[in-house]
């Protein structure tokens, strides 16, 4: 599995918002094409005549619709990154932080990647699970100004039990059968 640092995941970022772009014009179509459907269907019932042939198109073009996210996820996979939730976009980057396997994550209308991190991995507790990073150069990282918190790698804490080194657990994407448009 590909691993980025993350200024390497901060220079994906152009094309990761051109995917995510792509992602929410296909999820607003996907909206207006399903009230049309509905509309459509909802007037057949009143005059069965004339409407079987817009409905086909519609039908057509949803799975235009359909064909052009699962582009977009495939994109996604060949760069291995995983799609979360569409609504917004968010998106985990598998990542390298300090010499530990992490996941970063991404959600539209955000300019830098952050480290996705478990509240118990942070110091203070329960909260934000998500720390910017600013600078990972060989200071190590350095939080937004106005951030308490500051990371701490964890590299002589020894795994929990029931917890995959690295991270929690597959980040996130698809799973079973889910419709992908539905964030």
């Amino acid at each position: 599995m590909k691993r980025y640092s993350a200024s390497q995941a901060n220079r994906l970022l152009p094309l990761l918002q051109s995917v995510a772009r792509e992602i929410r014009r296909l999820r607003k179509e996907r909206m207006e094409v399903t009230l049309l459907v509905q509309d459509l269907e909802q007037a057949k019932r009143i005059s069965p005549e004339g409407f079987d042939r817009a409905l086909g198109d519609a039908y057509a073009r949803l799975a235009q619709v359909a064909e052009g996210f699962r582009r977009c996820v495939h994109e996604l996979f060949r760069l291995g990154v995983y799609l979360q939730k569409t609504s917004p976009v968010v998106l985990r980057i598998p990542g390298v932080f300090h010499g530990r396997q992490v996941t970063f994550s991404w959600e539209e209308g955000q300019s830098q990647v952050e480290l996705l991190a478990h509240t118990t991995d942070l110091p203070g507790g329960p909260g934000d699970p998500r720390s910017p990073l600013v600078d990972v150069g060989s200071g190590g990282p350095t939080p937004l100004p106005g951030r308490s918190r500051e990371l701490q790698p964890r590299d002589a804490e020894p795994p929990r039990p029931g917890r995959r080194p690295g991270g929690p657990g597959p980040p996130g994407g698809l799973r079973g059968g889910a419709d992908p448009c539905d964030g």
